[in-house]
This record gives structure tokens, sequence and C-alpha cells, in this order.
């Protein structure tokens, strides 16, 4: 965790419980205090499950160069490996922190907003320049999707600096989550396909095949001999199980990817309710739909016409109620991830 957003949830963690017991210090109300502390929550939760994700794109790397010490020519085994290596050092580690970078935005910009909902200070502020380099090379998008990615970024990291700066208040959040919208669908839509095209679609996938190489070769050498003794087969069989165990943590690791970048869009469509709950928006309209939202939430949203019926009260508590229900999923995958990232 960076000590930016450390800072942040100390403030957090001492307004909340100061106001609890009263509402009129200046922390926020009820519901209020109560939205903000889901939003420590979930932050903290992301933080446990997305680094895994992020240096298992090294680390898988790494495993597969080690694959080449048996795969290579016995002349060129050392050179082969050491020159992958050298990729995955270069190419590896710019990959993971890109990815890193990005979706620690997307936290610090819900933590942001979850401290603006109780008018709490925070000290959070976004490296601008670090975040624009990082989506810059983030992997597996084309270049137009990259450019995106970096002005949708840019955006958000330089609107937060300069509300932080301000001095802003709770009054601040209907201008920060109008202004931020789209820019976040961009953002979670960027990382979300990163992570797809390639930690799942190039990275695991290469490992995969590896794996398919470096088990089954021997195992095929073994089987074609005339006779197999006793210890043959126990070696066949040793080698199989640990080929099936390691194909399983890598569909583990895709399950546990995809659920959680599921998730990433699910809150990003609980950012655009919220977004047309301020506005008083009571169908939103194909130019201002997520492109993560079931259609059957796009095509209405009921809204009372009186301004009175969307209060800040209202509005925090119905989305307290949706991050608790996506603070329980993040929980699960963070125990899994926990489990699943520690068996390599």
């Amino acid at each position: 965790m960076t000590p930016s957003l450390v800072r942040s949830k100390a403030i957090s963690t001492l307004c909340l419980g100061t106001t609890l017991v009263a509402t009129t210090t200046g922390c926020g109300t009820l519901a209020e205090v109560t939205a903000a502390r889901q939003f420590a929550k979930m932050q903290d939760q992301a933080l446990e499950i997305f680094p895994k994700i992020g240096s298992d794109i090294f680390d898988s790397c790494m495993r597969q160069a080690s694959y080449k010490v048996l795969l290579s020519p016995p002349r060129r085994t050392d050179d082969d490996r050491m020159t992958a290596v050298q990729v995955c050092e270069i190419e590896g580690v710019q990959a993971r922190n890109s990815v890193n970078k990005t979706h620690g935005l997307i936290i610090g910009y819900l933590a942001s907003l979850g401290n603006l909902a109780k008018g709490a200070t925070i000290d959070y502020k976004p490296e601008i320049n670090n975040i624009s380099k990082a989506l810059k090379t983030i992997p597996g998008l084309n270049i137009e999707e990259r450019q995106s990615a970096v002005d949708a970024g840019t955006r958000i990291a330089t609107f937060l600096a300069e509300i932080i700066a301000s001095g802003y208040q709770r009054q601040k959040l209907k201008e920060v989550i109008v202004s931020s919208d789209k820019p976040l669908q961009v953002v979670v839509y960027s990382l979300s396909k990163s992570v797809d095209n390639y930690y799942l679609g190039s990275i695991l996938a290469a490992e995969r095949s590896q794996l398919d190489i470096f088990y089954s070769t021997p195992i095929g050498l073994t089987l074609v001999q005339p006779r197999t003794t006793s210890v043959d087969q126990y070696v066949v069989y040793s080698l199989n199980s640990t080929w099936q165990e390691k194909q399983a943590i890598t569909r583990e690791k895709t399950s546990i990817a995809r659920s959680y970048l599921g998730l990433l869009k699910e809150i990003s469509c609980e950012h655009s309710k919220l977004k047309d709950t301020f506005l008083h928006d009571a169908a939103r309209s194909a130019e201002n739909a997520n492109m993560f939202c079931p259609k059957e939430n796009q095509a209405s949203i009921s809204h009372s016409n009186s301004p009175a019926s969307i209060s800040s009260q209202y509005t925090l508590r119905k989305y307290q109620q949706a991050m608790a229900k996506y603070s329980s999923k993040l929980d699960r995958l963070s125990r899994e991830a926990k489990r699943v990232y520690s068996m390599n």
C-alpha cells in the first residue's frame, strides 16, 4: 500500500470513530460515514487482490524462463534461460508496474470518494506524470486505446489533484462523480482489456503451453520404453500429478482475475447510477450509457420529480448498500487469491 493511501485510510478511521456517536462533528451523517467506511474496506480488499495479479505477470515470465533449463539443447541451456530472464526484467517489470499503477488510480479515486462523502480531509495526491507514463506503457492495447487510457487517467488524476488543492468539501461530491464518470469507464476498460489480453491471453497462456511441453516430454519418453519399471511408473505418476496441479493453478488464477475485473466493471456501473441520481437523470441516453451496465439498467432510472428526494443521505445510503454487496464478493476473492497465488 502506498504511503499516500495509508495516510488517507488513517484519516478516514479517525473520522469514522468520532462520528458514529455524534453526526454533527463535521465528518458527516451516519449514512455518509457508513458509506465511507465501506469504501475504506473495499480499498483494503482490492489492494490485497490486484497486486498479486500484477506481480504474477513478472513471476509467470520468470517461471517460464526456468523451464528453458530442460527444454533447450544442453549447450545453450543457460544462454536461453538468461535471455528469457532479461526479457522478464525489462518487459515483465514494465507491464507489472503499469497495470498496478493503473489499478492504483482506480482504487485511489474510489477511496477519495469515500473521504469526500463525509467531508474528511484526504492526503491522496495522484502523481499525474507517473500515472500518465504508466498508462502509455500498459500492455495489451492498441495505440488508440492506450492514448484514450492516458487521456482518461490523466483527467481523473488532474481533477482529483485540483479538487484536493482547493480544499474541497462534501458539496463537491456531485462535481467529482459527474466529471469523472466517463474517464473512469475508460480506465476500467483499459485495465480489463490489458489484463485479459496480456496477462490471461498471453502470459498465462504461454505458461500453460510451456507446462505441457515441460512435463509431457519426459513422461512420453518414459512411456515409450519397452519395459517400464515400478520406479518409472512412480516418476510418471509424480510428474503427471505435478503437471495437473500447476495447470489447475493457472486456471484458478484466470478465474480470480476475471472475477475481479468483473467486479470493477460492476462498480463502474454503480458509479454511473450514482451520477444519474445526482443529475436526476430519469433515462440514461445511449451517449451517457455505461458500457458495463446491463441493458435493463440503462433503459430507465426511476426518480421523484422533487429535487429534495435526491438528498445526499439517500444517495449515499443506496450506494453504500451496493458497495456492501461488492465488498462481500471482494472478501471471497481475497481469500481465494491468498491461497492460489501462494501456491507457486
